[in-house]
């Protein structure tokens, strides 16, 4: 679904409103309102998980213990009392999880999640500005980071519609399955939100299945920044036509963005070519 012009427009004038009637933005404020109308009315908030609230959330079930990654149970595989879905680094103080054993867990750390935070180091540290400059491509393995993250918070009824997802996190072999993301224009959109009470992960889910966009996104808050991304090899996005995959631009998914001097910045990093393989660590054998 679509918003009409007369739903833009009176969006964008709202925007406007915020900003304390300023004027010279117009065409800011009528791209951001589509954008925001466009998510609105195609997606859904299923998962909205703050980093650092006053108390820590578990997700999974603790009797009985099994991964979701590997699908393995206890005691065939070893569980820690908790793991963190979302590394610390990024702002992640009281999210765990009890459903990734520690075999999955130290494999994704080491494979895919440690790629991430390099990624995000640079805009983190103000070292790269979103909106400004020439953006590098974004290594495949950062992006399973960011997937896998993602995966770790799908709820379990969900994830049917993502085993070649699983499966490809998995794979230390970056290049695989390239063929299948040919023109889909896949990578990560990485805004300067400005700054947000708490640093947050969150999940929205397409609501109808002939909308041109992806089934799942994911939104990672942090630093002020938010990155957000498309969840790739989804069952449910099989019948879409490359190149005509559409992601609405939004910063903060689950209410306005904070209205400074500027509207917040946006830069599209596509994913990266040409990486190299790595050695698998894998006892456990992935989905």
């Amino acid at each position: 679904m679509f918003p009409t012009a007369d739903h833009i427009r009176i969006a964008a004038y709202h925007r406007w409103e915020r900003r304390g009637f300023a004027h010279g933005r117009d065409f800011d404020d009528w791209t951001a309102a589509e954008q925001d109308m466009l998510f609105a009315l195609n997606y859904s908030l299923i998962v909205h998980q703050k980093l650092d609230g006053p108390e820590p959330t578990y997700l999974g079930g603790r009797q009985p213990r099994v991964c979701r990654f590997c699908e393995a149970a206890a005691p065939r595989v070893s569980f820690a009392p908790f793991t963190r879905p979302i590394p610390q680094a990024l702002g992640n103080h009281t999210l765990l999880t009890l459903d990734e054993c520690e075999e999955c867990h130290l494999r994704f750390t080491e494979e895919v999640l440690t790629d991430f935070e390099k990624f995000v180091l640079p805009y983190t540290t103000g070292k790269a500005v979103p909106g400004r400059g020439a953006s590098p491509p974004m290594p495949v393995a950062a992006f399973k980071g960011l997937t896998k993250m993602a995966l770790s918070l799908v709820p379990q009824p969900e994830l049917e519609f993502f085993p070649d997802t699983l499966e490809w996190i998995a794979n230390p072999d970056h290049d695989a399955d390239r063929g299948a993301f040919a023109g889909l224009g896949l990578g990560c959109y990485v805004h300067q939100a400005g700054p947000f009470r708490a640093p947050f992960v969150a999940l929205a889910r397409r609501r109808e299945d002939d909308a041109p966009m992806p089934y799942m996104l994911v939104f990672l808050g942090t630093s002020g920044l938010v990155f957000e991304a498309p969840l790739p090899l989804c069952v449910r996005d099989e019948d879409q036509e490359a190149g005509a995959t559409l992601v609405p631009r939004v910063s903060i998914p689950f209410g306005s963005p904070p209205f400074g001097s500027i509207d917040p910045a946006c830069s599209f990093l596509p994913l990266a070519a040409g990486e190299p393989k790595r050695n698998a660590r894998m006892m456990v054998s992935p989905r």
